[in-house]
């Protein structure tokens, strides 16, 4: 009798619900011929703002995500097909000069291609540390013997996807439902529209990364996320 083949697991880790509801049952859809399933670790909130985290732990932090995932599924390296990381930039590569204190709004919020905050010295201090962090898990290219990729949403998933960069909670629960609802079964038209989210994003991963660090790129409308589709295609 011929050894069956075992598909490989994808790891997802993302910073909250509404990513989860957007992306899990349509990639896994998208992915079902390729990767055996498709398991979701939610962060419960960017791991890049999270106090008892910097760049010297990061990616400890990351680490410790995988390892405690493998353990509870009884699975070695070899089990997986990767690992991805998906994050919303915030904006956060812009200039300093881009970030706006104005009294009156209450916490930061985009507009046009400024964020205005009631606390520009706290909110540059918060995104310098994003920075360092994010940069510092770009280099790394494997966690536990698994291949690490990251994917960006800019500003956030709600922008990219729909134009609305400042959704409240409701409305992002509302659209990441909606969303489900029509491409959960939909591969092609998955596909299809995070393709169309790429704009001025080359479809390469290193070099959307390198587009994404660039001058005040980050508050541009844009995904890679089209080139993890591409990979698993391939």
């Amino acid at each position: 009798m011929a050894k069956k083949i075992k598909k490989k697991v994808l790891l997802v880790i993302c910073e909250g619900l509404s990513d989860d509801v957007t992306i899990h049952k349509a990639l896994n859809n998208f992915a079902k011929k390729q990767v055996e399933r498709i398991q979701v670790e939610i962060t419960d909130g960017d791991i890049a703002y999270k106090e008892d985290i910097d760049e010297d732990n990061c990616v400890e932090k990351v680490v410790q995500i995988v390892k405690n995932f493998k353990t509870k599924n009884f699975l070695y390296a070899t089990d997986f097909f990767a690992v991805v990381h998906i994050i919303d930039t915030d904006g956060v590569f812009m200039r300093d000069s881009s970030i706006i204190e104005d009294k009156n709004v209450e916490s930061p919020i985009f507009s046009g291609n400024n964020l205005l905050t009631p606390n520009k010295e706290l909110t540059i201090e918060r995104f310098h540390k994003k920075q360092k962090i994010y940069k510092k898990l770009l280099e790394k290219e494997t966690i536990e013997n698994v291949k690490y990729f990251k994917f960006y949403f800019s500003r956030n998933l709600e922008h990219a996807l729909y134009d609305k960069p400042n959704a409240t909670m409701s409305e992002k629960i509302a659209l990441s439902n909606e969303f489900d609802k029509i491409y959960r079964e939909d591969a092609e038209g998955f596909y299809s529209i995070m393709n169309s989210m790429l704009f001025a994003v080359p479809n390469d991963y290193i070099k959307s990364w390198e587009y994404i660090l660039t001058n005040d790129n980050s508050i541009n409308r844009c995904s890679n996320f089209i080139v993890l589709l591409d990979m698993i295609r391939q």
